[in-house]
């Protein structure tokens, strides 16, 4: 069970509190045993009182710093939502946009990522790469998103809905994305970000309920041939048609080669290096090495410059998903509803306060018996 705190601010009281706590109880302990020296001597003190213990002394201890920790969790107001990480049902909809430019075939994930098993090598096939890593980002979306209406778009040099309308059927999605979700799937050269976003508006616009929240998660490499006039329009037609973007940075900031595969057996055929001298814009002729290469060829590390100021341009959210990861662990609710300056859900407090009682009943156990008084 994941807690999430109504006023989190307050749970930095422990760094001051815990030292003080810590500091305090080592005064009175030592002030114990010089009044205990000073006013008799030892065995004749141990005959009316406890003889000072260490174990004792740490239970003590043990117990008021529980005391302060639970003290402050309960001031932070602890809650456990009752459906985390989930939107309400029919409240939202939306449009995975995916960059689908050769730059996103680098494989950046491979033995790390669900499907993805270590050890694996291109001699195995395709593994890992930034657009199946954002194939299993949309899958945490779904996840998190059930009963409500999502939308595939993928672009190149132009945007392409891989699906006509918004659906709720995501193991449909999840079908259409097996055959429809690779490489070099949308039409045009090159990767026009402007072009991708304006396909996911239209969508919204022909198939979207203006009821309903509207998100766009945009999954790039950083790769864009848009103009900045472009840029500049397609973000004024989201925040017109109040429409939340979230964009998802992949791959790394070191060049790499990327894979070519046959198409239809998927066997590994070469590497298509990279090419420092330019690229024509072109797609590659077939999947067999040959042809042009995609304007992208020489610029395989991810931008992230590009994608922070276009998601705070867009008054969105950015996230990156450095090479090795796994995934991507964030609050997707939070993430595409925006920020909540109260968590709603069940609150848990009282599980604090009973922590409080545990430790006084712990604090209390060595004044339970009391030493027998010898004559």
């Amino acid at each position: 069970m994941h807690w999430h705190f109504a006023h989190a601010s307050y749970l930095h009281l422990l760094w001051v509190a815990i030292p003080l706590t810590v500091v305090f109880l080592t005064f009175i302990h030592r002030t114990r045993q010089k009044a205990r020296t000073d006013w008799a001597e030892k065995h004749i003190g141990n005959k009316y009182q406890r003889p000072l213990s260490i174990g004792l002394s740490v239970l003590n201890a043990a117990g008021w710093l529980g005391i302060v920790l639970f003290t402050v969790m309960a001031m932070a107001w602890p809650m456990a939502p009752d459906k985390p990480d989930q939107i309400s049902a029919g409240s939202t909809q939306i449009v995975c946009t995916f960059d689908v430019s050769w730059s996103m075939q680098g494989e950046d994930y491979r033995g790390m990522m669900p499907g993805s098993e270590p050890g694996s090598t291109v001699a195995t096939g395709a593994s890992g790469s930034r657009l199946q890593m954002a194939r299993h980002l949309c899958e945490q979306v779904m996840h998190a998103t059930a009963g409500n209406d999502m939308g595939l778009v993928t672009y190149m040099g132009k945007g392409f809905t891989i699906f006509p309308v918004l659906t709720s059927d995501y193991a449909g999605l999840k079908t259409i994305m097996d055959f429809s979700l690779k490489p070099g799937n949308a039409d045009g050269e090159g990767s026009y970000v402007a072009n991708g976003l304006s396909e996911a508006i239209s969508l919204f616009q022909r198939e979207g309920d203006p009821k309903k929240q509207h998100v766009i998660v945009l999954f790039s490499d950083g790769g864009n041939d848009s103009s900045q006039e472009d840029l500049s329009k397609v973000i004024s037609a989201l925040k017109d048609k109040n429409i939340r973007l979230v964009v998802v940075g992949l791959g790394g900031d070191k060049q790499i080669d990327l894979p070519i595969y046959d198409d239809q057996t998927g066997a590994f055929i070469k590497w298509r290096p990279l090419d420092t001298s330019g690229c024509s814009g072109a797609a590659p002729a077939g999947n067999d090495g040959g042809g042009a290469q995609d304007k992208h060829c020489d610029s395989t590390a991810i931008d992230e410059g590009f994608l922070t100021k276009l998601a705070e341009d867009a008054s969105g959210q950015y996230y990156a998903v450095p090479p090795g990861s796994s995934s991507l662990h964030i609050q997707w609710a939070a993430a595409l509803h925006g920020d909540t300056t109260e968590p709603t859900g069940k609150p848990m407090f009282l599980w604090c306060l009973a922590g409080v009682a545990l430790c006084f009943v712990m604090i209390s156990i060595p004044g339970v018996s009391r030493r027998r008084v010898v004559l």
